[in-house]
């Protein structure tokens, strides 16, 4: 039903926020599809950043090799500073 409504809002174009996000996905998810995963992210609003992993799980922070985990952090710190979060 959450989609359904989404995606309506989507195609009467209409946003659900202009604030930025960040879309983290990895084609190595077993439950979630990472085309599926980016085109929804449009169903958000304009201002997202959008990052495919290549390997990783689908739960990217607590991934079972800790350098992935690793990553994933360091990526949501440079685009958090990038936005202007740590202000």
């Amino acid at each position: 039903k959450v989609h359904t409504d989404m995606q309506a809002l989507y195609k009467s174009k209409c946003i659900i926020t202009a604030k930025p996000f960040l879309v983290i996905t990895s084609r190595g998810d077993d439950v979630l599809k990472s085309p599926e995963t980016l085109d929804r992210a449009d169903w958000i609003g304009p201002a997202r950043s959008e990052i495919e992993l290549n390997d990783n799980g689908h739960d990217v922070f607590f991934s079972g090799d800790k350098s992935d985990t690793d990553m994933d952090i360091d990526i949501v710190t440079v685009w958090m500073k990038d936005k202007g979060f740590n202000d």
